[in-house]
This record gives C-alpha cells, structure tokens and sequence, in this order.
C-alpha cells in the first residue's frame, strides 16, 4: 500500500503508513524493511530531504540492530554524507562501515570506490540507486531483486490488513471537527483547519465552538485548498467560520453541530496500558491525555482494581483538569506526565461520566462500559444506556448518544416497538428501562388492591392519587402515560378519571347488604354452634367465587369471623358468647360454657380457641380467665 502511495506521488501519506507499521508492528520481520524504504523514500529524487533519511535510518539501525536492513541503514548514511558533499564526515563513516562489516560485499564499495572518489571530491554513483551493483555480481544481483520483491509483496499484504482494520470514519450524525490551526483571512475573518472526525459540514451551517460555546455560521468549506459546498467525515477540511474571531479560537477547540455535543471533565473508557510501558500504572495516576487536537493534564481512575500492569485492559475513567470535547468511540493516547512517554491508549465510550462513589456505583459504571465496549450501532448503545440508568429523560439521551432529539427518539421507538424499552411522553419525556416499569408497575399493583381492600365499592382509584402517591418520580402527564402504557397490555383498567386492577369489579352495595343481611340471619338461627363455610355457601346460595367476595368485604366490615379455618362465626353471637363469659370471669371451662349455650364441645372449643387468639381469655391448665380489659368498649359499659 505504502509503495504504491509514493507511486502515485502521496509520499507524505507513504511515509506515514511505514512510520505507522514500524511502530505498532516492532517485533515484525517486516518492520525494518518498511524504516528502511521510508528512509530511502525521503532520500530519493521526489523528496531529496536528506536530514529526514538520515533520521529514519538511524531508527533502523537503532531498532534493529544485526539485521541486513540495519547494515543497509549505516551504508545509506554514509552515501547521504559523500552525496552531500561532506568530504569529512563521508569519509569518517566509510571507514566505519568497512570496519564493522568486513564481510559484507558492500565494505568493497566502500573501499575500492567511494574513499578514492571521496578523496577526489568526487561522486560517481547516483543518490537513489546506492548499492554498487558490480560489488555484488550478477547471481547476487538477480537474487537480491527476487528476495527484495518477495519482501515488498509480503509487506503490501501487511500493509493491506493494518488498513482494512482502521474504521471510516462516520458520515452519518452531526458534524464534530477537532481544529489544529486557527488562522484569520483579511476580507473573510476566521479560517480554521482540522480532520472532519464525524458527519458532514455544509456552507450555511449553524454551529458551535466547544468547549467555550460560542455560536457561529459555517461560511465556506474547502478540501485540499478546493472549495466545496460540502465535506465530509475522513477529509481535511478548511472553515470559514463568521460570527467568531480568531482570537476566540485556538488549537483543542471543537467546531461541531449546535445542540448536540457538550463540554465535559471526566469519561469512561476501554484503557489498554502497552507492553513497553515498563511499569504497572496507579489508580488515581497524573497524565498527559491527547485526545482530537487537545493536550491536557488528567489522571486515571481505575475502576477495578488499584493498579494495571502493562499488556492489561481494563475499565477504567479519564478525569481531565479542564474542559474538553470528546465523541463517543474516539480514539485517545496517554502519556506520561514527566517524561513524555506514551504508554496507554483507549477509546471513549461514556462521555459524560460522573466520578462513583461507593462499590456499588462502580459496579454500574463496569457494567455499563463492559456493555458499550461490544456494541456498534447507536440504537444498541440507548439501549445499553437505558439498562444503565433506569430511568432516561430524552435531552440527556440525546446528549449522551450524541444524537439530536429527533433521531434519538427515532431509536427509542424502534426499542419500544421490540418490547426493549418503554417510552412516555410526559411533561419531560423519558425512557424507562424493562426493569423499572416492571418495578413501578408492581407499585401501582400493590397501591390499588390496598385501595379496593379500603374501597371495594369504588369502581377504582383517582388516576391523580395513583400519580401522587404510587408513582411520586414522575411528572403528571409521564404517570398518565404510564398508566395508559399498562391499560394497554391489560393490567388496569381505565374508566373516567379511575383506574382498577383488571380482574377487579366494583361491589354493588345494594345486592352485597341484602346477603350480607341473609347469612347473619342464617348465623342467628344457628347460635352457639356456627355454620360451616360449606354450609353457609349453600345457605347463601352463591358460587365459589362470589361467596368468597361475599365474605372478604363481610369480614372487612366485621360483621363475620372465620373460626379454625372452616366455621364462620358472626359478630353478633361473639358478642353475645362474651356477655356469657363476663358472667363467669375466671372459672370458664369447655363443659360449663356448653352446657350455658346448649351447644356441643365440637363447636365450644374451637370457639373459645378463636377468643384465646383474639386476646379476650387466657387458658390455665383446664380453665380460662376473662381479661376484661380486652374486651371491646361496648361490652365493658354494659357489665358495669
């Protein structure tokens, strides 16, 4: 890739692809050839900057010390000192060269050729071919091209995969251009330069210069010195901003869509400390942090564990000492504070972080960025971000997605639709995570059979008393929605202002007196030896179910008790049971209390069981005592 760059005369952008695979690929076979044809590359005739050549070559030799490119290296520094006339120092290095490389067929060139040249002040081979070929011979020649091609396609397809792992970079989504040059124009104003990072940047444009955030209008756009009426994410681009000065503006500063991106102090990351960093990086550590076109101080927040040692990943926050701009997914480079070495990268996944406090605030941040670490599509990260925090208002998703409000909402429908996620349009519009909605719906749930139990008359509760009390986080309009989203799949039920539980009806009151009134009646008859619930249901003449509901709301009312689980026992012969009882006081026993009521001991006992339970009799060995100060008010007024 790189050949066919300085090929096609992009020598700038060749250079930049070998200085890259040299450095991230150190330990490959191929990394001195790439230093090497860099540093022949800036020798030759399209560039001839000596100096530079020099400087890649003393890196291959540096790098690779023993290797044929780093023998190479030393003999092209000497060629650059003979072509550039510096008799001396040629002559110096020429000798060096035979010196340490005796054996090589290159010491003969040095000897045999280029010292007499050199003491003639003369050149005699040209600077871009400076391997003498007849030192080498023929068969040596012919080979040394074959392995030199074999080098070279080797190297292409090296260079191939390390391009097809860079992304491209978004064109979707607003604009957000990182400045590195800021210069004014007489007639036009303030002209700045960067790398569009995201989106695409029009003539026309508003716009906003973070993080100081001052407005502007993007006057003219310009690609490569070519004005166009748009650019896009990938290219240089050239700004003619109006509305600014270029005092205002300086390298660091953002040019980005108004509305959508924010300052910030602290984000959250995915931080890789490389192998060569020699020493464990500490919680809380100060840095240098390069991230666009910025270079400020930071330190490091571990969130994990107190130390990370080099070769480890780990999640982990950024905590910057002053304002910045940063994009989701950007990429960022740590360095030393003192000496400027780099020795962790990352990239951003949470910008507007907010430091934890306590363990289980950083649980929610490991988990919130181990889920964004895997995620590519922006609906999937509202999705992670909603999970996150529970409860989401639309601004601040739309801030954190960096998206505007139209398409977050876009992908917020798309989650509801899928059942991921609930939306509600209240006063402030929000996202609700499953688990939250789950959680408020069990507190309405639980608000309205406790209202049914109080009120089973009603035909359900005020929808204002379910927003005030059962659902006191959210805005008015947001509980209506709410209550309307659970209307929808059949948990309440809505009717003119009141809500109720779906599988709820409204208790006639006529119909419930009238047998209500019935089984007292039914309970009279039968005095101290009470129906059983079978043979009141059947008295009563009701199903299951309804005899069920008939006596929920009697025995609510207390008009009726259930005994040992199976007699029903009306309040009106309880009453009449302890007027009895007061009679005896202390000397209550199962045969005096049957033989009083006329009953049997089937019934007496579990009815003087039941009043032991209620408080009303102690039990002694065979005998009770009656506590009269148990006893209900009506029933001690009239015994004294």
């Amino acid at each position: 890739m790189a050949l066919t760059l300085a090929a096609l005369g992009r020598t700038k952008d060749a250079l930049a692809l070998y200085a890259r695979f040299g450095s991230e690929h150190r330990r490959s076979p191929l990394a001195p050839a790439a230093l090497l044809y860099a540093g022949t590359l800036c020798a030759g005739p399209r560039v001839g900057d000596f100096k530079e050549a020099r400087e890649w070559f003393a890196k291959t030799a540096a790098n690779h010390p023993g290797t044929r490119e780093a023998v190479a290296a030393e003999f092209y520094t000497a060629t650059l000192a003979w072509r550039d006339r510096k008799w001396i120092e040629a002559e110096r290095l020429h000798k060096a060269f035979a010196a340490s490389h005796p054996d090589s067929p290159l010491a003969r060139v040095a000897l045999d050729e280029r010292l007499p040249a050199i003491a003639k002040k003369s050149l005699a081979v040209p600077l871009h071919d400076p391997v003498d070929r007849k030192a080498v011979g023929d068969d040596d020649e012919v080979r040394g091209r074959r392995a030199g091609r074999e080098r070279r396609d080797v190297l292409r397809e090296e260079l191939a995969k390390l391009v097809d792992r860079i992304r491209p970079r978004p064109r979707k989504g607003p604009y957000f251009l990182p400045i590195d040059r800021v210069f004014p124009v007489a007639g036009f104003g303030a002209v700045v330069t960067g790398t569009a990072y995201r989106g695409e940047i029009s003539s026309g444009q508003e716009g906003t210069v973070l993080p100081a955030g001052k407005e502007c209008r993007i006057r003219s756009v310009q690609v490569h010195g070519t004005g166009v009426q748009t650019a896009w994410a990938g290219q240089r681009v050239a700004v003619n901003v109006a509305g600014i000065s270029s005092e205002d503006l300086s390298r660091g500063d953002v040019l980005c869509a108004r509305g959508v991106y924010a300052r910030t102090r602290c984000f959250e990351c995915e931080l890789h400390l490389v192998e060569s960093a020699g020493e464990p990086v500490q919680h809380w550590q100060r840095v240098r942090l390069h991230i666009g076109t910025s270079d400020v101080v930071a330190r490091i927040s571990l969130l994990e564990s107190p130390v990370l040692q080099p070769g480890e990943t780990a999640a982990a926050q950024v905590v910057v000492e002053e304002d910045i701009v940063c994009l989701v997914e950007q990429r960022f480079v740590l360095r030393r504070y003192s000496p400027l070495e780099t020795i962790a990268g990352g990239r951003v996944l949470f910008p507007y972080a907010v430091k934890p406090r306590g363990k289980s605030a950083r649980q929610v941040c490991i988990k919130r960025i181990m889920a964004l670490s895997s995620l590519s599509s922006q609906e999937e990260r509202l999705l992670a971000l909603i999970r996150s925090f529970a409860r989401l208002e639309l601004p601040d998703a739309a801030r954190f997605l960096q998206e505007t409000p139209a398409e977050t909402l876009r992908f917020g429908e798309r989650l509801q639709k899928n059942g991921d996620a609930v939306f509600l349009q209240g006063e402030k519009k929000l996202f609700l995570s499953r688990e939250r909605f789950s959680s408020e719906t069990l507190a309405v749930e639980e608000f309205l059979s406790s209202y049914h139990s109080s009120h089973p008359s009603r035909k359900g509760a005020p929808s204002d008393q379910i927003a005030l009390q059962a659902l006191k986080d959210l805005d008015p309009r947001a509980s209506r929605a709410f209550l309307e989203a659970l209307s929808e799949n059949g948990t309440v039920v809505m009717d003119e202002g009141t809500v109720r539980m779906a599988d709820f009806t409204p208790r006639d009151d006529k119909a419930f007196e009238k047998k209500s009134q019935a089984l007292l009646d039914f309970c009279r008859k039968r005095d101290f030896q009470p129906p059983l619930l079978s043979e009141a249901m059947d008295a009563a003449g009701l199903d299951e179910k309804a005899f069920s509901l008939l006596i929920k709301g009697m025995r609510e009312a207390g008009l009726v008790s259930i005994v040992s689980d199976e007699f029903l026992f009306s309040s009106e012969i309880e009453e009449k049971l302890l007027k009895i009882l007061l009679q005896e006081k202390d000397d209550i026993t199962i045969a005096k209390v049957r033989d009083i009521t006329g009953s049997s001991r089937k019934f007496i006992l579990p009815l003087l069981e039941y009043l032991d339970a209620r408080g009303y009799t102690r039990r002694a060995g065979d005998r009770r005592g009656l506590l009269a100060s148990k006893l209900p008010a009506s029933i001690r007024a009239q015994s004294q």
